[in-house]
């Protein structure tokens, strides 16, 4: 209310978040850290640079094998898509592309800062789910090919003899929050089964065993 304090948030903000990394001629290398569907069913990645430029027409080094071409560019301001033509290193870029996926790199993945890798964890749950109007088993098929490609903790699979559509989950929250999600975006209302644990078996501990085996 009385700019009390203004002047040191700033400060530390500046100190914080401003990225030092260097803005002048060097290999390309970028992150992506998000993906994103708009209303329109475009898909988004949302990629952090962290070296060299990215102009609008390069092709770009995936992988050793995969290369894309940057048709289009955008950054986002105030909450909208704005075309640009180049991105710089500690800029965030978004590219209109099918084939980027979490934690893509693109460039020299060298150059790529080390950071203690998180395991995502495994699922805990799983149940049964089916639209409420059979005939929106497509539609719901499309939104869980969507929300499980931006969020890497849900997973799901048509049961090759059933053909019951199988969720794995964490707890309850994710599954409303899916349930919420396919309601208000997708339009898509869904009825659950009871929730089951996946069992699982896992060694404690690394153990060798020879087998003999007597050949006649």
């Amino acid at each position: 209310k009385s700019n009390i304090g203004i002047d040191n948030l700033i400060e530390v903000i500046t100190n914080k978040f401003y990225s030092s990394t260097h803005r002048g001629p060097s290999e390309l290398c970028g992150n992506v850290f998000k993906i994103e569907y708009t209303k329109k069913r475009q898909r988004l990645a949302y990629i952090r640079l962290y070296s060299g430029v990215l102009h609008l027409r390069d092709s770009v080094r995936v992988s050793e094998k995969e290369k894309i071409k940057v048709t289009e560019m955008y950054t986002s301001i105030n909450g909208e898509l704005c075309k640009i033509d180049r991105a710089y290193s500690g800029e965030i870029v978004i590219l209109q592309n099918e084939f980027l996926k979490l934690n893509s790199v693109l460039g020299d993945t060298k150059l790529l800062p080390q950071r203690k890798k998180i395991e995502n964890p495994h699922p805990l749950l799983q149940t049964t789910v089916e639209p409420s109007k059979p005939e929106q088993r497509e539609m719901l098929l499309d939104a869980l090919l969507e929300i499980s490609d931006s969020d890497p903790l849900l997973r799901y699979y048509v049961d090759s003899t059933t053909h019951e559509i199988i969720l794995s989950f964490l707890g309850k929250v994710q599954m409303e929050v899916i349930s919420a999600l396919l309601q208000e975006k997708y339009h898509v209302e869904i009825e659950l089964k009871e929730p089951t644990v996946i069992y699982m078996e896992r060694p404690l501990k690394n153990a060798e065993y020879t087998i003999h085996i007597e050949v006649p």
